[in-house]
């Protein structure tokens, strides 16, 4: 349901358009490769980065996450991307 909220918010906007979607988080890298994504949205079970997030920052340092945890209470914005490297080291 989350997805489908974000997916129809994106479609309404003139310059966004959403450009792939993965069901399994070990697909995340291969598709932003694939897809050249800007922006990755992303669902959290929690506010902590997943392992997999930091080796896609790693990869593509000028893409930007936006993770939502399902309960709408928490998250990770854009700025993820400083904090990725603390969470690597």
């Amino acid at each position: 349901m989350l997805c489908d909220i974000v997916t129809n918010v994106i479609d309404t906007q003139p310059d966004m358009q959403v450009v792939g979607e993965v069901s399994d988080r070990t697909e995340l890298l291969a598709s932003v490769e694939r897809t050249q994504s800007d922006v990755v949205v992303l669902g959290l079970s929690d506010a902590e980065l997943p392992p997999d997030c930091v080796r896609l920052l790693d990869a593509h340092p000028q893409v930007r996450l936006l993770g939502v945890a399902a309960d709408g209470r928490q998250g990770l914005l854009a700025a993820i991307r400083l904090s990725a490297r603390s969470h690597a080291t």
